[in-house]
């Protein structure tokens, strides 16, 4: 198994056991600027949208957690290396 697949797996899983843990919050900071992530933003995009679907009955509580994914994914790619997630969302 691959680093990157270990992270995303890890961040994964603090996201739906434990989004307030210290350990989630320092993995969003992680995600929001290591440069060598961006391959992973399609698992990361598909996981979300998965997550929100079957959530739709607690949406409040999952939206929260979702967004902060969401916002770290793009605060990196949009600042750091200039719009470079605009081709994978075109996908």
């Amino acid at each position: 198994m691959s680093k990157g697949q270990l992270y995303f797996d890890k961040i994964t899983e603090l996201s739906i056991f434990n989004s307030d843990s210290v350990l989630f919050k320092e993995a969003l900071v992680s995600l929001a600027t290591d440069s060598g992530l961006h391959p992973l933003v399609p698992y990361f995009t598909c996981f979300i949208a998965d997550e929100v679907s079957r959530g739709l009955g607690n949406f409040c509580v999952w939206l929260e957690v979702y967004l902060r994914l969401v916002r770290c994914i793009f605060v990196h790619g949009f600042t750091a290396q200039h719009s470079v997630y605009l081709p994978l969302l075109r996908r």
